[in-house]
């Protein structure tokens, strides 16, 4: 085959062979050194592959050993704080984003200038069609009409508004939001407060304020264990009865000490037991904190899909026997971030190694940054 003869003299010499070698194993990525030698990337392939004779003959290398230090180099490039900082910027840029004051409350109102939804956002949400339930469809079929109605908000004053509005339309409304969860909705309407009260010694943690001392077939007695394990579920909790209704007696533990629940909001047990209704041990989140607040993130114990023996990172294997190391670790606005390792090309043992050392770097500068972040921000 023709070679192509680059800047740095005859390829038939050995100092380019020795000059490309020790650029390959130093983990210079590809482009760069054919820049410098001034070849193509099918010759370097050839060369590295060991599919050309005089090379191998010049460069008294084996390919499996020039293939091993170029993998020992790049492992030891890969660096938590160079990732780290290819990001920062952005996730900080999000991180503010989140609590600024960039969100509205806004109504849509039909040809007929009825108000039929009320609705929470930023940007240009209020104006969009995308995402909008059936009955909004068919109500702004005729065309729809916009009127904001508060700006500047922070997401937290936008929903609260947009729970307010909901719950207590004005009269002339006529809306049609579908509601993000109506149990959720349903439970302030009820005071909970004239129906039980709290007690620590009762295993739902609520007891019957006022009881039917037995007079029809429920039969319960004031001071009475208020709820029942329900067991259709996928894990056991308990709920109470009230006007024919089954409520999680979480949520109305919560509520009697706290107030209604926002819309958007979860209540959730901190240390998992979904049955642990103490009040210090219910917090008020967003679903999406509470699906990751799983048994083995609160106690760092290993997930049942675990392959690799430590948090954070697995091993999985393709259907061609491709093993590789996957690190996940959320960032400091809580997105999951992600980092593979080939087991195949690097070994399983280095890459374990490195996987674990990534991951304490990454865990240390996530916190680091989270620390300034929040000041920032009380400032």
């Amino acid at each position: 085959m023709p070679f192509v003869k680059g800047q740095s003299g005859n390829p038939h010499t050995k100092d380019f062979v020795d000059k490309l070698l020790h650029l390959y194993m130093s983990g210079v990525p590809t482009n760069d050194i054919v820049s410098e030698l001034g070849i193509t990337k099918r010759a370097f392939n050839h060369y590295i592959h060991g599919d050309i004779a005089w090379f191998n003959t010049i460069s008294n290398h084996k390919y499996e050993n020039i293939k091993s230090k170029r993998a020992f180099s790049e492992l030891s490039h890969i660096s938590a704080e160079k990732d780290f900082m290819l990001t920062r910027d952005k996730n900080r840029n999000e991180y503010f984003d989140a609590t600024t004051n960039k969100f509205y409350v806004y109504i849509h109102l039909d040809c007929n200038d009825v108000v039929f939804y009320v609705g929470k956002g930023s940007r240009d949400r209020a104006y969009s069609k995308n995402g909008r339930s059936k009955l909004w469809k068919k109500s702004a079929e005729r065309g729809f009409s916009v009127d904001i109605l508060k700006k500047n908000l922070t997401e937290d004053q936008a929903i609260e508004l947009e729970d307010s509005l909901i719950t207590n339309p004005c009269p002339e409304w006529k809306l049609v939001n579908v509601y993000r969860s109506k149990t959720k909705m349903d439970y302030a309407t009820i005071d909970w407060n004239s129906l039980f009260y709290y007690d620590e010694t009762s295993p739902t943690c609520l007891r019957y304020k006022v009881g039917n001392e037995g007079l029809n077939k429920s039969k319960r007695f004031t001071h009475d264990v208020a709820g029942y394990v329900n067991t259709n579920d996928c894990y056991k909790r308990y709920k109470v009865g009230y006007k024919g209704k089954e409520y999680m007696v979480h949520r109305v533990i919560y509520q009697m000490f706290n107030g209604s629940i926002r819309s958007d909001m979860v209540i959730n047990h901190i240390n998992t037991n979904p049955q642990d209704n103490r009040i210090a041990n219910l917090e008020q989140v967003k679903t999406s904190e509470n699906n990751r607040k799983q048994k083995h993130h609160v106690f760092e114990t290993l997930h049942t899909s675990n392959t690799s023996g430590n948090n954070c990172f697995r091993f999985t294997e393709t259907e061609g026997g491709s093993l590789t190391c996957h690190i996940y670790i959320r960032n400091v606005c809580g997105k999951v971030i992600t980092k593979k390792i080939s087991c195949n090309k690097y070994g399983k043992e280095a890459s374990t190694k490195v996987a674990l050392k990534y991951i304490e770097d990454m865990k240390t500068l996530i916190e680091k940054e989270r620390n300034y972040l929040e000041k920032m921000y009380a400032f």
